[in-house]
Order: C-alpha cells, then sequence, then structure tokens
C-alpha cells in the first residue's frame, strides 16, 4: 500500500484549484497523508521491503491513479476523489 499511498499523495498535490480534489486536499491533506506512516511501518518490520519491487497488480493500480489525476480537469476531481480512502485518523 505504500507504493499507492505516495502515488496518490504525489498526484493529488499536483491537482490544481478549482477542483474539488484540490479544495479538499488543500484541506485535509495533512490528515489524510499515510505513505509516510506506511513507509515507517514497513522499515520497522523488514527494513529491505522499502526496495522490493511492486507486484503487477500495485504496478496497475498506481498506473490508474497516475491517469485519473491526469483526467482530473475533465472529470471535477471525480476519479481522484475515488481513490482518496478515508478511515480513522488520530
Amino acid at each position: 500500500m505504500q507504493a499507492v499511498y505516495s502515488t496518490m499523495e504525489e498526484e493529488f498535490a499536483t491537482i490544481a484549484a478549482p477542483s474539488p480534489a484540490a479544495a479538499v486536499w488543500a484541506r485535509h491533506g495533512e490528515v489524510l497523508r499515510r505513505a509516510p506512516s506506511l513507509e515507517r511501518d514497513l522499515f520497522d518490520v523488514e527494513p529491505a521491503a522499502l526496495s522490493w519491487p511492486t507486484t503487477p497488480a500495485t504496478a496497475a493500480y498506481v498506473d490508474r491513479i497516475r491517469a485519473a489525476a491526469a483526467d482530473d480537469p475533465e472529470t471535477g476531481g471525480a476519479q481522484m476523489m475515488g481513490h482518496l480512502h478515508v478511515g480513522k485518523h488520530e
């Protein structure tokens, strides 16, 4: 999931206003950011995991996130918002 969240967070940061996705990220991005925590967790479990290649399924999902970000102006952010995972944050 670290590759997915890293990509999603990178792409959300590139979306320009007035996209709804840009507005959500500007307001809640700091709370929604998970990539740094996931990276630390992976390192704690297995430091080498950070250099392991992604699976084909993960690579395909990462590609889909990048495509959704590229399509953001046409979709009004709907595709990127669909990739935004919201859960419990402490």
